[in-house]
């Protein structure tokens, strides 16, 4: 074969007869890989049918939502060379920053197409060398680009094929950015592959838009097609005699249950089991009414082979144990990245029903007296023009609390005489700052004493989702900010602490609910104080957007806002910790 001749046929090549699934097994090189060093769809049986659906032109959008560890970044390694050696055309790999972009590109994107060899020869070089870049891949036949969710990547570019990676952190309207890229093409495709975000979000939208199929296996003693269901895992809850989890007997437990009720085969926690369940699976459609050319596949963290049952039981009893505390952080966590479902947010209903205690305030603490279970103490005052609202609330360290003191007071004097009397130290006296904030810094300053010197507490409350900070390197969200640091008009400095008004009141909404360790109000509470508390009402603003809003304007809601404020207190003095469960970056 002469030199022209063998250097058309290279050039020329037919399209494979494989289809996408078969190439990327027979090409596709992971050399960072833990579990194979090339794509292996044996060890992933649950890519394979998603795979297929994004290569199928008769449709126009695929979503994939999947639990965290399962190999979504996998599926996007197999498909990418598969669509620049066989069906190239331009191409968007969209992630949530174009630092996130940056790192998959040189740690694990470059290397596997440098060791492909179908797609090795096509990459720039030479005097073209330039065109291979980290934020895109000018190859001679298709343009690939590769950057974060912003607008200035997801517009002015027409493209072929856009893959939208973990869209539930995706800022609002991003998503139709990325749609809006194809430009109608009769063959383009838009992929989002993502953990599980908010009901109502734009992932979640697009989710129950497409027709959803669920990753089912079957049960090798009757046979029976059944998806994977938390509610199948199944253990025994054993403590120590220190009345703390038994981790490693709870484990020994762990099995997974037949859904068929006349099977009800136990399963055992053992790698090969559950790899053997997971290579029977399929997708089944839940034939919902679904926009046309749209498929969606899910699937939980169950049905992911190296992930023992026994670790998922784990974090689910350490999420019930911090609901318990009024954190639902482990608990969404666990939903979204896990069972790789939207998180759907409680729609509180606030009501004082429950809460009544068979104790009298006036009786028994009008002078400051110490509950039996007291840990601390706070006084949290709401600021009106000419007054204020005052709740006094002692708490244990378990979480339980009992009301101490609510009503109106007149004067800055007044509040101080009222702390006085009531035994509260400084520092626990927290102050809403979001009205008269100059004066209100300058008054707090004004409490300190020889006996007490420090000054009491001002807090913001704001619209706020929480604050993420680190916690022994992992990021934790928490219902108030770090320290702030303001100044007044007179250039007297101060500090302040910013809340959430959201994360506050559903704690606060489930307290009074009767969930947690006990919330407790005296039986000779005023009938302000009652119509107050029950005066807000959580709504969704926007989809999967919550709010508190106040039902009835001529009512008022402070003292609803001071045992906020309390929940805020408790929260840093770590009653309620949301240390104790953080989640990795």
């Amino acid at each position: 074969m002469g030199i022209t001749t063998e250097a058309f046929c290279t050039a020329v090549t037919p399209p494979s007869e494989m289809d996408v699934v078969e190439w990327a097994c027979k090409y596709v090189k992971l050399p960072q890989s833990a579990r194979s060093p090339n794509f292996d769809i044996a060890s992933t049986p649950w890519l394979r049918w998603p795979m297929l659906q994004v290569a199928d032109d008769d449709n126009k959008e695929v979503v994939v939502m999947a639990p965290v560890g399962s190999g979504k970044t996998t599926m996007l390694e197999g498909l990418l060379p598969w669509i620049i050696a066989e069906e190239p055309g331009p191409t968007l790999i969209t992630m949530q920053t174009d630092d996130d972009a940056r790192a998959w590109v040189d740690t694990r994107f470059h290397p596997s197409l440098k060791s492909n060899v179908k797609v090795s020869p096509l990459l720039p070089s030479g005097k073209n060398r330039g065109n291979f870049r980290k934020g895109e891949i000018l190859f001679s036949h298709m343009p690939l680009h590769i950057g974060g969710a912003n607008l200035a990547n997801l517009q002015s570019k027409s493209i072929r094929w856009v893959y939208c990676d973990e869209t539930w952190l995706w800022k609002d309207g991003m998503l139709e950015e990325a749609r809006r890229r194809t430009h109608d093409r009769w063959n383009s495709r838009v992929v989002l592959v993502s953990q599980g975000g908010f009901e109502g979000d734009q992932l979640d939208n697009a989710f129950n838009d497409a027709l959803i199929h669920d990753y089912c296996f079957k049960c090798p003693n009757c046979d029976a097609r059944q998806t994977y269901q938390w509610k199948q895992v199944k253990y025994d809850k054993i403590k120590t005699e220190a009345d703390e989890w038994d981790w490693e007997a709870i484990g020994k437990t762990v099995f997974y249950e037949c859904a068929n009720e006349d099977c009800k085969e136990h399963f055992p926690d053992k790698v090969d089991i559950r790899r053997k369940l997971a290579a029977s699976g399929d997708y089944v459609s839940r034939g919902n009414n679904a926009k046309p050319g749209r498929m969606a596949a899910t699937y939980p963290a169950m049905c992911v082979w190296w992930i023992p049952w026994a670790k998922l039981v784990n974090e689910w009893i350490t999420s019930q144990e911090e609901r318990k505390r009024m954190n639902l952080a482990p608990m969404r966590q666990f939903v979204q990245k896990r069972l790789a479902q939207s998180w759907v947010e409680p729609n509180e209903v606030v009501s004082l029903k429950g809460a009544t205690d068979a104790y009298r305030m006036k009786d028994e603490f009008f002078n400051g007296e110490r509950w039996s279970e007291e840990n601390f103490r706070f006084m949290c005052v709401d600021v009106q023009q000419d007054h204020f609202w005052v709740v006094i609330r002692a708490f244990s360290i378990e979480g339980k609390s009992r009301l101490l003191y609510e009503g109106k007071i007149d004067e800055w004097e007044g509040l101080r005489m009222l702390r006085e009397r009531m035994k509260v130290p400084n520092r626990c006296v927290f102050v809403d700052r979001g009205y008269r904030p100059d004066t209100v810094a300058l008054e707090c300053r004004k409490s300190v004493t020889a006996d007490d010197p420090n000054p009491w507490n001002c807090l913001l409350g704001e619209e706020s989702n929480g604050y993420a900070t680190k916690v022994r390197k992992r990021r934790v969200i928490k219902p108030f900010s770090s320290i702030q640091r303001a100044r007044t008009t007179a250039g007297v400095y101060y500090k302040y602490c910013k809340y959430s008004n959201l994360l506050a009141k559903d704690t606060l909404s489930a307290l009074m609910r009767g969930e947690g360790s006990g919330w407790q109000i005296p039986t000779d509470h005023s009938k302000e104080y009652l119509k107050q508390m029950q005066n807000e009402q959580k709504v969704e603003v926007s989809p999967g957007k919550w709010r508190y809003k106040v039902k009835k304007h001529w009512v008022g809601n402070h003292l609803w806002d001071c045992e906020t404020m309390a929940i805020v207190a408790a929260s840093i003095y770590k009653v309620f910790n949301y240390d104790a469960h953080a989640e990795d970056e």
